[in-house]
């Protein structure tokens, strides 16, 4: 989950500096996805899991559908909107995701883990500041497009439980391709000079990132892995830096702080837990 939240800052880092340099963020979408598609498509033939069955394929649609959404409202939002703010609001992410969760996927969540996912999302907010900022529209775009993604977040978690994460990524990119190729259209203009070697370089990053986000889904519950969603911010502040020569100021070093603190709540939490789990399995 950590390797997925260091290249999903990447990703967003790279489309909010291409954007900024005036290419359309749809059409990096639209690359993104098709490239995508072409990469993924022997892996997929390879391991047999092109063809699956009308059920599953309605749960990728639906999954395409609302990734989509999410993720061209989350693109345009990049370009108006403070990359280390923004990146914050995505936080807002794993306390929707959590209660999707609870809802359809009937998932449990402990006490703990519940005040974890909190004191995660205070430290975000300790970064943001948000009774101190204007609030405008791109912002209000960017909470409602974290929405969407946890309602794509909960597809995902359904299908990592039984089909392979390179078929996830596939159908991912596979899906998004004619959507985004649409919504590109009337703002077509092809890539010059390096912004080819950003996007590309954009391609290789998102597709490893779809592949360890379903990886980590097929490993633990979605109330566990939200938190860590939190180190992104650190990761932000980071790229912001060195990318965009924003400093690091102190409530982002106390936010980061909380953050950190807990993701290492919910590490304590799983491995007690599992301490007490092999124990019972050890008694005849």
């Amino acid at each position: 989950m950590l390797i997925f939240c260091l290249l999903a800052t990447i990703a967003d880092g790279i489309v909010r500096y291409v954007t900024i340099q005036g290419f359309p963020s749809s059409q990096i979408l639209f690359i993104r996805c098709f490239l995508g598609t072409i990469i993924l498509l022997p892996l997929v033939i390879r391991d047999k899991s092109l063809f699956v069955s009308k059920e599953v394929f309605k749960l990728y649609v639906a999954r395409g559908i609302f990734s989509f959404l999410g993720a061209a409202s989350w693109f345009y939002c990049l370009k108006y909107v403070d990359f280390t703010a923004i990146i914050a609001i995505g936080f807002t992410s794993p306390l929707f995701v959590t209660v999707l969760a609870i809802c359809f996927l009937k998932e449990k969540i402990s006490g703990l883990k519940l005040t974890a996912l909190l004191i995660g999302f205070s430290g975000a907010m300790i970064v943001v500041k948000p009774f101190d900022a204007d609030f405008n529209i791109y912002l209000s775009l960017a909470v409602a497009s974290a929405f969407v993604w946890a309602i794509s977040l909960i597809f995902t978690k359904k299908l990592s439980d039984n089909q392979k994460p390179t078929t996830v990524a596939f159908f991912f990119a596979l899906i998004l391709t004619p959507l985004s190729f649409f919504l590109a259209l009337p703002f077509w203009q092809w890539p010059v000079g390096m912004e080819w070697l950003y996007i590309l370089l954009f391609v290789g990053v998102g597709t490893m990132g779809q592949i360890s986000l379903t990886k980590a889904f097929s490993y633990a519950n979605i109330a566990t892995l939200m938190p860590f969603e939190y180190s992104g911010l650190v990761f932000a502040t980071i790229f912001s830096y060195i990318v965009f020569g924003d400093l690091v100021t102190l409530n982002t070093l106390v936010g980061g702080m909380v953050i950190l603190g807990s993701g290492y709540i919910i590490i304590r939490s799983e491995g007690k837990k599992k301490h007490r789990q092999e124990e019972l399995d050890i008694i005849p």
